[in-house]
């Protein structure tokens, strides 16, 4: 069964790969994103494929974003693709998915997170990660029990 958060203003993010509109985000992370620009549709899906894939979806259905998660075993996991379409930034529609990201039933006992950005660190932030190196694109979150 998907695993649903249901946000304001009739947004929603889910797990359910089959609401997943691939040819939006092959088209966003191949032309619009500094991590995946260039990839070919097949490198897209790969990503998709090897990840839990959150997507965040408009009153209307359509999707407005997606976060990816990854993990090695339950050792630690990788969040990444994260994004909103420009049409609805500016709606703390990324806060949720990050949150929802951390706190899915899937990783919620994983006390070890990583990612990179090369621009967002001040917004990872509010989540607790920090900079693995002072000067690098790297963040770490450790969880403790407590924290989760």
């Amino acid at each position: 069964m998907p695993h649903v958060v249901t946000l304001p203003r009739g947004f929603v993010i889910s797990d359910d790969r089959s609401l997943l509109d691939l040819e939006m985000i092959y088209r966003f992370l191949s032309t619009e994103s500094y991590w995946a620009k260039g990839h070919t549709r097949e490198q897209v899906e790969g990503m998709i494929a090897n990840a839990l894939p959150l997507g965040l979806y408009e009153p209307t259905g359509q999707q407005a974003g997606l976060a990816t998660v990854s993990s090695a075993h339950g050792a630690f996991a990788l969040l990444s693709n994260v994004f909103v379409l420009p049409a609805w930034r500016g709606n703390k529609l990324g806060e949720a998915l990050v949150r929802a990201a951390l706190h899915h039933p899937q990783f919620a006992a994983i006390d070890l997170w990583l990612l990179t950005t090369n621009d967002a660190h001040a917004f990872y932030s509010k989540f607790g990660f920090t900079r693995a190196d002072p000067s690098g694109p790297n963040m770490v979150l450790q969880r403790t029990a407590g924290t989760r």
